[in-house]
């Protein structure tokens, strides 16, 4: 059994907020992304903030990863339907200021192979960043981000809470609610969806995305709401509730 070095009772999980998604001049510029990256500094900076004081909350997440052109591996499979972007190493594929820790942050990739010492130190950092090359994180096709999840699920005790943050919310952010929906299934606590810190791509497609996670009992907060929720853990320990709407 791995050991559960890290056990927060509140994560913040935060999707693709990358450049080339959230700067204009990116290469998969998603409209309008850069009025949530305030929110979303917020939460993260409130949840650092009460990590480093030793209460029970952390920050993971995701960011794309892709290959075109990189020696060793074959181009995407995701740029037969989208534009080249977030190509490992290069300016686009960086967090947006703010959305990544300055230094504590442990980065594990789909690309590489890690010994359990490896991957328990940086899933030990303040903030814990999953790389993928696909839109869903659990796309069986790629085992080791599967297992890079899995794996990193495992440092999280039973009854956590989960509040997500990021881009797009009817693509990227609806697969990994689901798949954090599903751990919850299993292991008990919540999934809260941040409504004014994720952007859309498709209206239509939001909607219907939004009304299937409220089906899976996935909870709606604003940035407030969801700040209050790491408060009320940093004061007592626990997870508190937040409304469904």
């Amino acid at each position: 059994m791995e050991e559960k070095n890290v056990k927060p009772a509140v994560v913040v999980w935060n999707v693709d907020t990358q450049r080339d998604f959230m700067e204009t001049s990116g290469k998969l510029y998603v409209p309008g992304s850069e009025a949530i990256i305030h929110n979303i500094n917020m939460l993260l900076h409130d949840a650092f903030q009460k990590g480093s004081e030793g209460f029970k909350v952390k920050v993971f997440g995701s960011a794309d990863e892709h290959t075109f052109k990189t020696p060793g591996f074959p181009d995407s499979v995701e740029f037969k339907d989208w534009p080249v972007h977030c190509v490992a190493g290069t300016p686009g594929q960086k967090h947006m200021p703010g959305t990544a820790h300055m230094t504590n942050v442990g980065v594990i990739s789909w690309m590489k192979d890690y010994t359990p010492g490896e991957f328990s130190a940086l899933s030990a950092k303040r903030q814990v960043i999953l790389t993928k090359d696909s839109t869903d994180i659990l796309n069986p096709a790629f085992e080791k981000q599967v297992w890079n999840f899995h794996r990193l699920m495992k440092t999280v005790p039973p009854g956590s809470t989960f509040i997500v943050t990021g881009i797009v919310t009817e693509i990227c952010v609806k697969h990994e609610v689901d798949a954090l929906a599903d751990w919850v299934a299993n292991n008990g606590g919540r999934v809260i969806l941040v409504t004014d810190a994720v952007k859309e791509f498709d209206q239509d497609k939001m909607r219907v995305a939004m009304a299937e996670m409220r089906a899976r009992k996935v909870m709606f907060a604003n940035t407030n709401e969801a700040l209050s929720v790491i408060k009320w853990v940093s004061k007592n320990e626990q997870a508190a509730t937040v409304k469904n709407r």
